[in-house]
């Protein structure tokens, strides 16, 4: 869509409701990767450390979820079905049984000074690119984990290391990246409290994407309307 000499043809995207199955599993993951200090049990091996701590419940995690989108509403209310207090922002407003929904400026301010684990699932438009920068992510409350698994330009990666090392955030989970592969050299390998996972929290196999684009061959050939069009507007 960033492409400025795109043609003026349609554009389809693939969907695939088991993506947001898998989403949901890896997001639940990785809150409790924060919830219950799996990020400090890591460490604590490191160190050779036996030491245990008290257990936070679900109910006492504040999750906040940019984007609800398909996958954002499922991944929201495996959530709020586990007892998490589930807070979501979207663009425009939406009412989901059970999750806090805000929207604009203000909502999204709302949903960051809340959220102990923030989990960014939005589309990537010029509006949200670089959404995640020092400024957002330091009105998270202290201590708070990032779950990033929407797109790697959403994050402002050297804003991101600076909050972790003043220990206003405890850490991230991060599936996706500005470049992909990660280059080996890149600062986030090195920091031991982000956990670096390759673009794998959910993954459409071949033969599914294959099948709607002979689908949708076979509806344009037949002048029928196509499945999954991308508003080029919203620019997703």
């Amino acid at each position: 869509m960033a492409d400025p000499g795109l043609p003026d043809v349609p554009v389809c995207r693939i969907r695939d409701d088991n993506l947001a199955v898998a989403m949901a599993e890896y997001c639940h993951w990785s809150v409790l990767w924060f919830q219950r200090g799996f990020d400090r049990i890591v460490a604590q091996q490191a160190a050779r450390r036996w030491d245990r701590f008290a257990q936070r419940p679900a109910a006492d995690c504040r999750v906040g979820i940019l984007g609800l989108g398909s996958i954002g509403q499922v991944v929201a209310r495996r959530l709020a079905d586990l007892g998490y207090p589930v807070s979501g922002w979207s663009r425009g407003a939406k009412s989901i049984p059970g999750i806090t929904c805000l929207h604009g400026p203000q909502g999204l301010q709302a949903v960051l000074e809340t959220a102990d684990v923030l989990i960014c699932l939005l589309p990537l438009t010029p509006s949200t690119r670089g959404l995640l920068d020092q400024a957002r992510l330091s009105q998270l409350p202290r201590g708070a984990g990032l779950v990033l698994c929407s797109r790697g330009e959403h994050l402002v990666a050297p804003d991101l290391l600076a909050l972790i090392a003043q220990g206003q955030l405890a850490g991230a989970v991060l599936d996706v990246f500005e470049q992909e592969p990660l280059p080996a050299d890149h600062p986030l390998w090195a920091e031991p409290r982000v956990l670096v996972t390759p673009h794998m929290a959910a993954l459409t196999k071949p033969r599914r994407i294959a099948e709607q684009i002979a689908e949708n061959i076979r509806r344009l050939d037949a002048r029928l309307p196509l499945l999954n069009l991308v508003d080029r507007t919203n620019g997703y």
